[in-house]
């Protein structure tokens, strides 16, 4: 039988050992032949999780590491992640965002100009004195034009002053 070097992804440390033992899920060798466990890494944004069985994605980042040449992606704009894992990035509350990619706390979500969370804090809502549906992507809260008024937050349009009532501004 002929000696032939070990495969990506897999390492013999001992000479006497009869296969090769591979790495731990989602980390690769950088070429075959090598003899550590030492020699596995994990792709980019992720580590060893803490049983050093797999590799996991980093806060701010998903992706499921056991799939063959995987990698860990940012979250994306309105997302973030926690803590490491191979879980998915959680959504900000409707109508919040985030000001880049790859973050990692609720915390990171904002509401638009002139809006806030509701009391439950799952959506951003218009303040008093302006109006827009925050559902839609992209929108935004604006002033209630002349005779309109809007007493309370929320995504409820202004309504007209009573006849022979204007407003004295926007």
């Amino acid at each position: 039988a002929r000696c032939e070097p070990c495969l990506l992804a897999t390492y013999k440390g001992d000479a006497g050992a009869a296969s090769c033992t591979a790495c731990p899920t989602g980390a690769t060798t950088s070429g075959t032949g090598s003899t550590s466990a030492d020699a596995c890494s994990c792709p980019a944004n992720s580590a060893l999780n803490n049983a050093g069985t797999a590799c996991e994605c980093a806060a701010g980042y998903s992706g499921d590491l056991s799939e063959e040449g995987a990698s860990c992606v940012a979250c994306s704009a309105g997302t973030y992640k926690a803590a490491a894992g191979s879980f998915a990035c959680s959504s900000c509350p409707v109508g919040a965002t985030t000001s880049s990619t790859g973050s990692t706390s609720a915390s990171d979500c904002s509401c638009p100009a002139n809006s806030a969370l509701n009391n439950a804090g799952t959506a951003c809502e218009c303040a008093a004195g302006y109006s827009g549906d925050l559902s839609e992507e992209g929108a935004s809260c604006v002033a209630c034009s002349a005779g309109t008024y809007k007493a309370a937050a929320g995504s409820f349009a202004c309504s007209s002053c009573p006849v022979g009532a204007t407003t004295s501004s926007t």
